[in-house]
This record gives C-alpha cells, structure tokens and sequence, in this order.
C-alpha cells in the first residue's frame, strides 16, 4: 500500500435524510443512556470505543445505512469522538503515521453537535511530532503545534456526515461546553478503492 499515494482531499460529504438521520441518533443515544451514562468522567473523552455487538443488536438504521452503502462487511470499528469544553481540545494530530492502515472514517453526528467543526491543517507529514500530545490517543500518532502549520485547510461542521480523512493533519474545535458526540465509524480492508464520487451528496436508496 505504500506506493499508493495518501488521499489529498479532506472530507467526502454524504446527505442523510433527516428522518433518517434522527432515527440513527435517537438509537445511539439510547446506547449512550444505557452503557456510557459517564463518559466524560470515566473516560475524558475524546474517544471511547462501542463494542460493534451493541450497535448490530440496538441500531439498525445505522446498519441499514452501512448495507446500502456497501460497507456493512468492512466495517470492523466505532467509537464516540466527543468533546466537553469549548475551544480545542485535542491537538492537531493524524490517527497514524501509517497512514495506508489507518486513514478514512465515516462520522456521523449524535449530540450537542452545533458550533463544533473539524478543521485540517496544512503542515509537513515529516515535521509531524511522535507522542507530542497525549490527547491525540492514538499509538502511532504524530502531533503538531499550531505554529508550525501553515494555517488552516479545511473546516467542516461536526453536523455534516461525512467521510474525513484523518490522514491529513487535523483536530475538533468546539465553540460550546456541552458534551458533544459523533459518532465515527472505521473499515478495513480500508476504502482506497471506494467510489466516493458516486456518493454526490446523496445515496441510492
């Protein structure tokens, strides 16, 4: 995979009917009312894995949704990504430096989710700082300060589901202090070789 070229862009917008969209969120607030009532405190998210068994059994209109878009047998992982105070908190940061086994994720938003973006960077991958932050939680992660970007890439409302790309260096930025949550779902073998542009804000139904 290494002679493959990281993607460039920074996110892939889906449309997701509202009706739809409020029957996935109501079904993963149940899970979140059921099995993670503490979230914040126990686990200082930004992020917390789902066990997938609960999401087959209690959601499914997400699995629904996976099915229609092909991906149901290659998705393997789910956590909250969340954040509790306003300003940023993580730092800027890819999931992995290998980026060909760690790169895309479907986020869907769930809770609180106004006025909370993902914004990417444009900075040097070489430059990138191993274990700089432990707020980027991810083993093989490389960090960055802000001083050493060149500003900002892209910027994307936490309230439009989308394909991102964590490949490229980026961090949520919370304007609020409300717990907000997503949702962001992960597949393996990983979709280099998905058709995102069939998508075009929509998806066949």
């Amino acid at each position: 995979m290494q002679n493959k070229s990281i993607p460039t862009w920074c996110f892939k917008p889906i449309d997701i009917p509202a009706d739809e969209l409020g029957k996935i969120q109501q079904e993963f607030i149940k899970i979140l009312n059921e099995h993670f009532t503490n979230i914040f405190a126990e686990h200082k998210a930004n992020f917390v894995h789902i066990d997938t068994e609960l999401i087959k059994q209690g959601c499914p209109t997400f699995i629904n949704l996976l099915t229609r878009l092909n991906l149901l047998e290659r998705w393997y992982s789910i956590i909250w990504a969340g954040t509790n105070t306003s300003g940023t908190e993580a730092c800027i940061h890819v999931d992995e430096v290998k980026w060909w086994e760690r790169c895309m994720a479907l986020n869907i938003p769930i809770q609180n989710y106004h006025d909370s973006y993902t914004v990417w960077y444009d900075a040097d991958i070489d430059s990138g700082i191993s274990g700089y932050s432990t707020s980027a939680r991810y083993p093989g992660s490389l960090g960055w300060p802000e001083e050493s970007t060149r500003g900002v890439l892209a910027k994307l409302p936490v309230s439009q589901p989308a394909f991102v790309n964590n490949g490229i260096p980026h961090r949520p930025e919370t304007e609020h202090n409300e717990p907000r949550l997503i949702i962001s779902a992960r597949f393996s073998p990983e979709l280099f070789d998905y058709d995102f542009d069939r998508l075009d804000f929509t998806i066949d139904r």
